[in-house]
């Protein structure tokens, strides 16, 4: 590497002239102007850089870093309900745990990314249309899943995925 590159790499020159020019304008709020142009002054490249941002380390990831899926049941609010088939309700929420969004307990669809519908929450538990919609029914009395405006969710105090800022606020 020639000096006058090391020294642009290091800041103390803002301008590198080889077969392409690179420049650097530092502007009054921090950030610098980066171009890349030809000899003749066509700029090919052009971007804004920030050499102070901060990298946000605490920011937790939306996936399981390559290990197994996995979900909380909330044993309290499950050892709460009061009904004769909690099982088959428990059940059919694991089914449904895979398609609970982060943080918000939405029910979701991967791919295409969209809330779940009636239809498909049949799908995936695999049961008759009928027993499924009276599952519904009674979960929605028992205040297990609730439908809003975009689609329905699950509530916290039975099953939660993810443990953001958000975890427990959904509580009912």
């Amino acid at each position: 590497m020639d000096n006058l590159l090391s020294d642009y790499f290091n800041g103390s020159v803002n301008v590198y002239a080889g077969n392409l020019v690179v420049g650097r304008e530092r502007l009054p709020n921090g950030y610098e102007y980066i171009n890349l142009s030809t000899g003749e002054g066509t700029v090919v490249y052009e971007f804004f850089y920030n050499p102070r941002k901060k990298v946000k380390k605490d920011v937790q990831p939306k996936h399981c870093g390559h290990k197994q899926p996995y979900v909380m049941l909330m044993l309290h609010g499950i050892r709460e309900l009061k009904c004769k088939n909690r099982i088959e309700i428990m059940g059919a929420i694991v089914a449904l745990s895979d398609n609970i969004e982060w943080n918000s307990g939405m029910l979701i669809q991967k791919r295409p990314k969209r809330f779940l519908k009636s239809a498909d929450i049949v799908k995936i538990i695999g049961w008759s249309k009928s027993k499924t919609f009276a599952l519904l029914k009674q979960m929605k009395q028992l205040e297990i899943i609730e439908k809003a405006d975009e689609g329905y969710r699950i509530s916290e105090k039975y099953i939660r995925k993810g443990a953001g800022k958000n975890a427990g606020k959904n509580q009912k």
